[in-house]
Order: C-alpha cells, then structure tokens, then sequence
C-alpha cells in the first residue's frame, strides 16, 4: 500500500488543494513514485488567457465592487476610490491567500471602523455583523469568510463558495462556467451538462486534471516496471517535501503507529 500527499500547486495548478491518493499494489514490494514541482500559470494569468466563448455566463451575476459592501467599503474607503482592476494589480504576490476581502481588512483595520462606514451608507444589517465580527475576534475565535475573492498568483482550494465569490482578475465580475472549469485544468471545449449556480459546485468536485494525471502515470510507470520497488509493504511519500516513510516488511501495526 502507497499513501501519497500531496498539493495541486505543485502539478502546476494554481490552488493549495490538499490531497492523499491511496494504491494498492498486488505484488510483495511497493515501487517508489515520483515526485512532482511543476510550475504553474499564476491565477490571474490563467483566467484572462482563457480562448472559448463557450459557456461563458458569470456564475454569480452580481457585481463585485457594488453588490459586496465589504469590497465597497476597501475600494472607496481604504484604497481612496480605486477601481477592482486596480486593487487587483496592487495585491502582492506574497499576500494571494489574504485577497479574501475580510482578510484584507483585518489586515488594515477592525470591524467596529467598519461598521461605521456600513452604518452611514445604507448597510443597517451589515452593522451588527461588523460588532459580532469584531468581539468573536477579540475573544480569540475565528469567523466565517465568504465574500469576494480577488485572485493574485494563487488561490485556495478551489470549493465551496469560491465559485461564486471568486471575481476575475481585470473584469468587474465573477467568474464564469468556462473560467471555473479551467480553474480545475478542464479541456476548453468541455461542456458542463445544465451549467447553473446550483450545479456549480459539480466543477470542484473533482481530482484537477494535471494532478490526475500525474497520478496515472506513476501507475502505468509501476506496470511497466519504471519505478523502482521498495522491499517493504507500506509507504508514505510525501511530495511537498520530497521524502517518504517506510520500514523494510513492518507490520501494518507497526505502520500505523
């Protein structure tokens, strides 16, 4: 048996997507698998080179610097009135998994500031959110967030509600079907069966297709007799540091603990 870890960054896909693929061999050695690094194409790069006008509708039709007041409230108050294209170009690099817009704004200020705001703009509801927001922090907890992502160089697992709340990189939108799918490394004409927000969660849930297809090859490698074969009947190789773990015929027992 192979248990093998690893991210879908590091087959060249622009999201931290943790993954454990588990195989078992019928044979009384393990073969030892690659490792992967591949470069990837930063986020933003790859959904603005996309070429099929094919199932382009936004998931989310919403526009993000107007129907978010959080986004609304970064553009017009922190940033002085910049556009999303420009805030979107000044996220560093380093900072791609804080361009979830509460995450930016704790980094600038706190969430009684923001209530203000959201107060003398018309978001009566948004003002208790902002107080709770605020007290669930400082008492040491987390919160829940689940507004607009802008993507810079890489993102999170691409699930849950990144298909409605991811925005494009230049345009003032969510994105789409198409981009979402090539988000997951999907050919540009495959075709989503009844594309709609109730079915876009369908496109995540699934291995990305360059990580997959890593994975095949490491099998096909091992019947083909490529890869070299450990004496020992269980393993854990780790890819995002290059190493594995294994005992030359341990018990599974002795494995396991």
């Amino acid at each position: 048996m192979t248990v093998y870890r690893t991210r879908s960054l590091l087959h060249g896909i622009p999201q931290v997507r943790e993954r454990s693929f588990y195989f078992f061999w019928k044979d009384d050695k393990v073969p030892l698998l690659n490792y992967y690094s591949r470069p990837y194409t930063p986020i933003e790069k790859l959904l603005t080179n996309i070429n099929s006008n094919f199932q382009t509708d936004p998931i989310n039709k919403k526009t993000p610097s107007q129907d978010d007041p959080y986004y609304r409230y970064i553009l017009e108050e922190l940033e002085g009135g910049i556009t999303h294209a420009q805030f979107a170009q000044q996220i560093p690099a380093e900072s791609a998994r804080n361009a979830d817009v509460l995450a930016y704004i704790e980094t600038k200020t706190n969430y009684l500031e923001v209530a203000k705001w959201m107060a003398a703009n018309g978001y009566e509801k948004e003002v208790a959110k902002c107080e709770y927001r605020h007290a669930k922090l400082a008492a040491g907890g987390s919160i829940m967030r689940r507004n607009t992502i802008v993507p810079r160089d890489y993102i999170g697992a691409f699930v849950g509600h990144y298909p409605v709340m991811l925005a494009h990189p230049t345009q003032d939108r969510y994105i789409n079907y198409r981009e979402a799918m090539t988000i997951m490394g999907m050919p540009q004409d495959f075709e989503l069966v009844d594309a709609s927000p109730r079915n876009a969660n369908m496109i995540c849930q699934n291995v990305p297709v360059q990580t997959a297809t890593d994975m095949a090859t490491e099998v096909v490698a091992y019947l083909k007799g490529e890869r070299k074969m450990l004496n020992t009947d269980y393993i854990v190789q780790y890819n995002h540091s290059q190493t594995s773990t294994y005992e030359e015929k341990a018990s599974l027992e002795a494995f396991l603990a």
